[in-house]
């Protein structure tokens, strides 16, 4: 009776239909997945098993750092209740009482797990293989460093993930343990593996209902560094001894190979230990840590600058080498002090005329007065800068200081004053100069080799397949001015054979090095601080050594011994230091 009405009707219920149609289409085809993985995170839970952390250890393989073996039993309430005989199996195994181990499932049966203790690996197989319903193990997030004191401030430490380490290492699991200092968080990505994680299903309410997919964690890769766990031992002692004797209050050392870059020890006096960060952490010995004199949580051979005295005269003879102000073989006047804008200077000691290579054996500061003025503080900084002398080094370490290698514009625009004086001292390595040991070291094998390396501690990691695969390094970068460095190895050959540094003679090589006393207002006790560098041997270096002593007096007193005699151990075992494993 009323077709119009009837023909309306029907065009709408079709645009209704082909409405709800497209909707249904967009839900599955387009939507359908965010849909599916919505639903799958809503009917499932999953227990995080943490991977085990790769070893960090020496270049011949000893361990330095490594879990330990023990691992922890999980159980779900859920399943472990739901089983009669479950609860004493597990509880056998585990080594427990039924009672105890069935009043903590009741006490969490409305959580998805429940941590039931802490057990060595063997008894942890022995309770995997027994297939016990909602009873597995995961691997105990505990760090061990076997060696104390003697490489924390190089390893550093395991912890928990803070929001800083979430920005550099985004998607990480909370409560996931991350590296947190030194080499721990340096080669993090690599020693931390890939979590696992043993799902289930549940009901709407959260109460588990069966167990689901599975997936195994992925252990992380092993590390070996290019240190020597013998040398990083004598280098330590030797430095203890300076520090103790001279009554200095810190001190950094490291021995180097200039051909690659390896650091074959890095010592940092006072230390801590890295136990103390747990976990659990260690609150109250971590505040005695901090109150201790001498700042035992810095790595004192990277992040600890201080003027570097007569040793910095090898960048000032360098840059006289380029520019050749004043002839190396040339003699002029020295004496005992040297008088400029009525202020004097003085020697050390009191000389008569020399050459650059007389000067630099015999640390003749009146020579190097005269020279960094007819240099002037540009020239200065722009070959030290090239020797790397105010910038970060780049050694796999974090929290590296650049230390600060100031300029006459550089220091008027921080506010301060460059008076002619200021050029005087920063020939002899004093003013607006500080640096750590390892740039020492760094200049030094610059120098002796003429070539810049980037000082490096990563030497390879593990594979799944076995064996090791060599990290990547920069080759050595030639320095534009190495053909006009020999000057500056002699005056080190000189030195070394009967100047200041002449201990080492001692020995069985020709080596070439230089000695420092640096005034420094942070000194503990007034004394100067101590410097001591070397290269060994001077016509083909194969290795490094420089030694840094808050307040420790004279350089080839305090310093300079524990060089000679870590190179002495260094030559003695050359070839046993210097092997590794097969590397790809």
């Amino acid at each position: 009776p009323r077709p119009r009405l009837l023909r309306a009707g029907a065009v709408v219920a079709t645009c209704v239909l082909a409405g709800f149609s497209a909707y249904g289409w967009q839900l599955h085809a387009v939507d359908g997945a965010t849909l599916r993985a919505v639903g799958d995170v809503q009917m499932t839970r999953c227990i995080r098993i943490p991977a085990e952390r790769g070893t960090i250890a020496d270049r011949h393989g000893t361990p330095l750092a490594y879990d330990v073996p023990d691992r922890q039993v999980i159980a779900m309430p859920a399943f472990l209740l739901d089983s009669p005989d479950a609860v004493a199996r597990v509880a056998q195994l585990i080594g427990r009482a039924p009672a105890e181990v069935r009043r903590v499932a009741l006490a969490a049966r409305d959580e998805l797990q429940v941590n039931l203790g802490t057990v060595s690996d063997a008894i942890a197989r022995h309770v995997d293989a027994a297939g016990i319903p909602g009873v597995l193990t995961a691997p105990s997030p505990r760090r061990v460093h076997p060696q104390g004191t003697l490489l924390s401030t190089v390893l550093g430490f395991v912890g928990v993930a803070t929001p800083a380490d979430e920005a550099r290492s985004p998607g990480l699991p909370l409560g996931e343990m991350v590296g947190r200092a030194g080499i721990e968080q340096e080669y993090d990505a690599i020693l931390r593996g890939v979590d696992g994680k043993q799902c289930v299903n549940v009901h709407p309410s959260g109460v588990p209902a069966g167990i689901a997919e599975r997936v195994e964690a992925v252990p992380g890769a092993d590390l070996l560094l290019t240190l020597d766990l013998g040398l990083q031992r004598r280098l330590t002692a030797e430095l203890a001894n300076g520090i103790r004797t001279s009554r200095g209050d810190l001190g950094g050392a490291v021995v180097m190979d200039p051909r690659t870059g390896q650091v074959l020890a890095i010592a940092s006096l006072p230390s801590y230990d890295a136990g103390l960060y747990g976990p659990p952490v260690d609150g109250r010995g971590l505040s005695r840590a901090g109150l201790r004199p001498g700042h035992p949580t810095l790595q004192h051979a990277t992040q600890v600058s201080a003027p570097p005295g007569s040793v910095f005269k090898l960048v000032v003879a360098a840059a006289n080498s380029v520019y050749r102000e004043i002839p190396p073989g040339k003699v002029i006047p020295t004496g005992g002090s040297f008088t400029y804008g009525g202020h004097t200077f003085g020697n050390w000691q009191t000389f008569g005329p020399q050459n650059m290579y007389q000067a630099i054996a015999w640390s003749n500061d009146v020579y190097f007065y005269k020279l960094a003025l007819r240099l002037g503080a540009e020239r200065i900084h722009r070959i030290g800068t090239a020797l790397g002398v105010g910038r970060p080094t780049g050694i796999d370490l974090p929290g590296e200081s650049a230390g600060y290698f100031g300029t006459p514009g550089s220091v008027e625009r921080a506010g301060g004053t460059w008076y002619g004086g200021s050029t005087v001292i920063l020939g002899i390595g004093q003013g607006y100069l500080t640096v750590t040991p390892l740039q020492a070291a760094l200049w030094t094998s610059g120098i002796a080799t003429g070539a810049m390396v980037t000082p490096h501690l990563g030497l390879a990691f593990g594979t799944p397949t076995g064996g090791y695969t060599a990290l990547p390094w920069s080759a050595p970068q030639r320095l534009p001015f190495a053909k006009r460095l020999g000057p500056v190895r002699e005056g080190m050959k000189q030195a070394a054979t009967y100047g200041t540094a002449a201990r080492l003679s001692l020995l069985p090589v020709q080596a070439g090095g230089k000695t420092g006393s640096s005034e420094d207002v942070a000194s503990p006790n007034g004394k100067p601080d101590s410097w001591y560098t070397a290269a060994v041997p001077l016509a083909s270096p194969q290795v490094v050594a420089t030694s840094f002593v808050r307040g420790g007096g004279h350089g080839a007193s305090t310093s300079g011994p524990v060089v000679v005699t870590t190179l002495q151990q260094f030559f003695a075992h050359r070839a046993a230091i210097m092997a590794t494993p097969p590397l790809r």
